[in-house]
């Protein structure tokens, strides 16, 4: 189905109108700062004015983004014309949050993109940042939060407490254990994914962890070998921690180029190993790190019933991201898209997508309803 969409501009506090272009000169380190992806950031984004939303929504609460008419809620659809107000808090021009980037200098994920297959209307999972939408891309909720929650003690001593199960839990539990995460850098001195949704969750993985974990080392030597488990799921490093390690996530400030390096440098790996003819490579982001989209993301189904945080309900999807989707039995300049009203894909159908390709039903995956109603894709992933 074709996507909403709102006239590509934002006005600025005086009111004058920026249009979306592409960025200036070979550049690829816009924007300058880090803009605001916080929930209250991309509430703002969204619905321009982030007061008058919240006036809104009380005392009824769910979902923010919902306006009060004759004592109901009423969807209200988002304007997407908060952003420059957004991004004018970093002191940064208005042009760095409304910029793309042409095709030449997104080489070779752009040429990637044209080859293989993308997805035009892929949509992250909540309007916030990293954290709750890793969270729904691995476990199906955001664990009833809006906010980022992997630093200081809470991070650290996260597996201590009682958490939700991810889906490396559900493919244990139906005696599917071949499957790996690889990172490129820790996050301090924990990688974060494991800290966050494996850690503690699975008693041989915790006794075995140079099984079920290795460094990008491990899956360069391993796509060469043809000794790739059959799910492999790599994190790049967020942060440079140190000389020989920099940011290859693309999250803004950090420059484009090494997250193409990697990008490039994955695609090659696998393309010539022994693998290839048999390997989907999906790339994906969490969020969509506060940068301007005109197309205003639609309603979402709650993971859990009580989940709830500063009244919002999880019943809206986050703005767009890039999903392209590598492999040999894709056509050439695929678009993949939804064809069912009212729903889209989001973070949470690459789970139902696996899972499925896994041969385990949908009533096995405790993982909450998002993931239950979540689109899956059609065959090109179940025939690898």
């Amino acid at each position: 189905m074709a996507c909403r969409s709102h006239p590509s501009f934002n006005r600025d506090e005086s009111g004058e109108k920026f249009y979306q272009t592409q960025y200036p000169g070979q550049n690829v380190n816009y924007p300058t700062a880090d803009p605001d992806h916080s929930y209250t950031g991309v509430s703002q984004q969204l619905f321009d004015d982030f007061s008058d939303q919240w006036e809104h929504v009380q005392p009824i609460m769910p979902p923010f983004g919902f306006s009060a008419k004759e004592g109901q809620a009423t969807p209200q659809t988002p304007d997407m014309k908060g952003f420059i107000k957004s991004y004018s808090s970093r002191g940064k021009e208005p042009y760095e949050i409304m910029g793309y980037y042409g095709t030449s200098l997104m080489e070779p994920l752009s040429s990637l993109a044209k080859q293989f297959a993308v997805y035009d209307a892929w949509f992250c999972s909540m309007p916030g940042p990293t954290d709750p939408n890793r969270a729904f891309s691995l476990t199906g909720s955001s664990f009833s939060q809006v906010s980022n929650f992997e630093t200081g003690e809470l991070y650290t001593n996260w597996p201590d407490a009682p958490r939700r199960p991810s889906v490396w839990d559900v493919l244990w539990t139906h005696g599917i254990k071949d499957w790996k995460l690889y990172y490129h850098a820790t996050w301090g001195d924990l990688f974060y994914t494991h800290q966050l949704f494996l850690k503690g969750h699975i008693q041989e993985v915790d006794q075995n962890p140079d099984t079920y974990l290795g460094k990008m080392g491990d899956f360069w030597s391993d796509a060469k070998a043809g000794t790739l488990p059959a799910f492999s799921f790599i994190e790049p490093a967020w942060v440079g921690n140190s000389s020989d390690i920099v940011p290859n996530s693309c999250h803004p400030p950090s420059d484009m180029e090494s997250g193409l390096k990697l990008v490039s440098d994955i695609y090659n790996a696998l393309r010539q190993g022994p693998d290839f003819d048999h390997t989907l490579l999906v790339i994906t982001f969490d969020e969509h790190g506060g940068i301007y989209d005109h197309v205003p993301p639609p309603l979402a189904n709650n993971a859990y019933r009580n989940d709830t945080d500063c009244g919002f309900a999880f019943d809206l999807l986050g703005v767009r991201v890039p999903t392209v989707l590598i492999s040999p039995w894709i056509d050439n300049a695929t678009v993949f898209r939804s064809t069912q009203d009212g729903r889209e894909y989001d973070s949470t159908s690459f789970i139902a997508t696996l899972l499925r390709w896994q041969g385990i039903p949908a009533s096995n995956w405790w993982l909450g309803d998002r993931i239950r109603a979540a689109i899956h894709h059609p065959a090109c992933w179940l025939l690898l």
